[in-house]
């Protein structure tokens, strides 16, 4: 076998993963495409649309529930992913595994669940209603509802990702840091200058870890 062809055999794999990919792409891509095309072709009609009282108020309300979740997963994941890397928690892996259920459970699920807990003549409303005379607990249709179900379902994104960068911020600036305290001057002064310029250029201290 020449050369040349058990170049092209070594390139066959790599030619139909592009290939591959390419037909997978083109297909994702057909549905925007034909929009695009429909778009196009009635440009009158589309801005007429799009400039509609209704069509503008649903994108106020969009735009405001992505922000409301963005800040809630945010406020939630953040400081319970230091909790679990950064403190001596009790229970540090169940927590860990529990605040990571919710990716396993969809957010249709999380809406109804909230709804048959919340909603009118709910389990929440009949178990206070007896002793209590609950006759109306909060509504969770509408923005309110959306805003919890969606900050439930996609908060344990922010949590895992926020606890992997945790982690690996322990382990790349804690050993410097006992080598500073340990070490002769120079070596610290070396040190400090590695952990110096990672911060400076976004790079882990290299050498350091």
């Amino acid at each position: 076998m020449s050369a040349a062809a058990s170049a092209a055999l070594r390139r066959l794999p790599t030619l139909l993963l592009v290939g591959a990919a390419v037909v997978v792409v083109a297909l994702v891509m057909l549905p925007l495409a034909y929009l695009v095309i429909r778009v196009a072709t009635n440009l009158d009609r589309a801005f007429d649309v799009l400039g509609r009282e209704r069509v503008l108020e649903l994108v106020w309300n969009t735009s405001l529930l992505v922000v409301a979740v963005t800040a809630a997963t945010v406020l939630v994941a953040v400081p319970l992913a230091w909790l679990v890397t950064r403190t001596d928690l009790p229970g540090r892996r169940i927590v860990t595994v529990a605040a990571a259920l919710p990716l396993v459970v969809p957010s249709y699920v999380v809406a109804l669940s909230l709804l048959a807990l919340f909603g009118t003549r709910g389990l929440l409303q009949q178990a206070l209603e007896g002793p209590f005379g609950v006759e109306r607990v909060p509504d969770m249709r509408g923005f309110l509802g959306a805003w919890l179900a969606l900050t439930i379902s996609t908060y344990a994104y922010v949590f895992l990702l926020s606890a992997a960068a945790l982690r690996d911020a322990l382990a790349q600036f804690e050993r410097p840091a006992t080598v500073i305290s340990e070490s002769p001057d120079e070596e610290s002064s070396q040190a400090i200058r590695a952990v110096l310029l990672g911060l400076r250029d976004g790079l882990p201290p290299k050498g350091l870890t």
